[in-house]
């Protein structure tokens, strides 16, 4: 039978009054500035861009920390878009991409940094071998501070003694699609690692206020941010049969900036507070306008309470069935879609980090896994991602798929991963390296002179002096700059200047025969 599946978080909430006490059993606050890379390393060749490495140091919970990191890949797509969504207009936004770091804690074996600069908030996540720390901006949870804008904690500090009780999923949240099949295919094992499942990300416009502080940027950057993370979770798992490294990226981004009006009586944006999961669900994959059928999965962020206690649902997925990631839907509704609020029951904001949770567990359905049962659970305090209550992600088994899940995801991914999965993308903006489709890369320089964050020239530049040899405060060299000296270099070739016409250094010429040279 074809299903959907509703998540009932058992989450740490937050009482009435807000009190942070009540979801952290301690956390620690920290600024902006804490938040400082130096850099520890510079090389550059002549005809190539330059590449850092940068360090951090920061204390947390009594311990000195020293974090190496580099410029990574983001979670957006070489084609990424994202689009602003009211009453009247539907049109593209660009945004200024966050900047993403990874590296490692400089003398810990195992252990994982990630850090995401957007604007002037962090999100950061790092791992080592006995804990795992998270940290976010504070202002979701405590009174605004010149002392403060960050919080720390140690997963293994989420509070345990507020857990809801909550009910099982409803048996009416479950129907049969009729005469609808996915067409199955399988590939060789040594193509399908590697492989990304393209998402397309919506923000109702309660998210965009209660998360976004009706900002476009901060709504889209948040998202991307927590996709980040998911992103990780699977990429460190298994899926057996060739489908290692399986992530996501982000393809799309649709933020309503306000209620949405007169498109119905369930439009998923509409303003409206005694929705049901199902019938959420339901209307996010009836908007013909957001054509889901594009993507691998559709994802919708939400701020929505739910007096239930259910912090998400998604179709799930079944080898040969209707439902989940490339699903083609039935009808009028598309079934490779999901949703995960950022608000519990009592109308208070989750933490970042079991918000992660949520989506993660919810794209596992997708995916095709269906909740653990007891007998998945090797130790009963120390549940997996996709038991039937959300996990706390206080111990290490919570951000971790159990043999169960993966045995459920293979069967979906060998039956069609092969053409709903696709080749990520390569290039990044952001890591010092002009690439296709960049105009120019200066990393996390933000007030470059000649360039944009976003890879692009600013006005009146025509070249970058970071990336190019011929290149001077943003435009082109004159052709009395030497670009590469062969004055000590006894290969026969003559010196290089710029042309004046180009940013590139051109290649050298030989010197005149009965030149004091020794390879010719």
């Amino acid at each position: 039978m074809f299903k959907i599946f509703a998540i009932i978080m058992l989450i740490n909430n937050l009482n009435c009054r807000g009190e942070i006490g009540r979801v952290l059993k301690y956390y620690e606050t920290l600024t902006r500035n804490d938040f400082t890379l130096e850099k520890i390393s510079r090389t550059k060749r002549q005809t190539e861009s330059p590449t850092f490495s940068q360090k951090l140091n920061i204390r947390l919970f009594g311990k000195n920390l020293q974090l190496h990191v580099n410029p990574e890949k983001n979670v957006m797509s070489k084609d990424f878009q994202s689009f602003v969504k009211s009453t009247k207009h539907f049109e593209e936004k660009y945004i200024e991409h966050p900047k993403f770091y990874k590296g490692y804690v400089k003398g810990l074996k195992k252990s994982t940094v990630r850090i995401h600069f957007i604007a002037n908030d962090v999100f950061a996540a790092i791992d080592l071998p006995e804990e795992h720390i998270f940290i976010e901006p504070s202002w979701k949870f405590l009174p605004l501070s010149s002392n403060y804008s960050l919080i720390a904690y140690r997963t293994s500090q989420l509070s345990s003694t507020d857990r809801l009780k909550c009910g099982f999923v409803d048996p009416n949240l479950a129907e049969e699609p009729k005469n609808q099949h996915v067409q199955t295919h399988r590939a060789k094992r040594n193509t399908i690692a590697n492989r990304v499942c393209k998402l397309l990300l919506v923000a109702d416009y309660k998210y965009f206020v209660e998360v976004g502080k009706k900002s476009f940027s901060e709504t889209v950057n948040n998202m991307i941010s927590k996709i980040t993370e998911v992103d990780a979770i699977y990429r460190a798992t298994d899926f057996r049969n060739g489908y290692k490294n399986i992530g996501f990226e982000i393809q799309t981004v649709v933020v309503h900036d306000e209620f949405t009006k007169n498109s119905g009586e369930n439009h998923y944006n509409k303003d409206k507070s005694n929705w049901t999961a199902k019938e959420l669900l339901r209307a996010f994959g009836s908007d013909k306008s957001l054509k889901h059928e594009n993507y691998c999965a559709a994802h919708l962020f939400t701020a929505t309470k739910f007096s239930d206690g259910i912090q998400g649902v998604a179709w799930i997925a079944k080898s040969g069935a209707v439902g989940g990631i490339c699903a083609p839907g039935s009808g009028s509704t598309k079934y490779n879609t999901g949703w995960s609020t950022a608000i519990d029951k009592y109308g208070n904001r989750i933490l970042t980090f079991e918000s992660i949770l949520v989506a993660a567990h919810e794209l596992g359905h997708n995916f095709g896994s269906q909740h653990d049962p007891p007998s998945c659970a090797t130790d009963k305090n120390n549940l997996f991602l996709m038991y039937t209550y959300a996990v706390s992600g206080k111990q290490s088994n919570n951000q971790k798929f159990s043999q169960c899940s993966i045995d459920h995801i293979s069967k979906v991914l060998n039956s069609r991963g092969s053409s709903c999965l696709k080749e990520p993308s390569t290039s990044f903006c952001g890591n010092y390296k002009k690439e296709d489709g960049e105009d120019c890369d200066v990393g996390n320089v933000a007030d470059d002179k000649c360039c944009t964050t976003n890879c692009k020239f600013k006005t009146n530049a025509v070249c970058s002096d970071r990336n190019s040899p011929c290149c001077f405060e943003c435009t082109y060299a004159n052709s009395s700059v030497k670009c590469l000296d062969q004055s000590n270099v006894l290969n026969c070739k003559k010196n290089s200047f710029c042309t004046g016409k180009s940013p590139e250094c051109p290649d050298p010429k030989f010197e005149v025969d009965g030149s004091s040279c020794i390879d010719r």
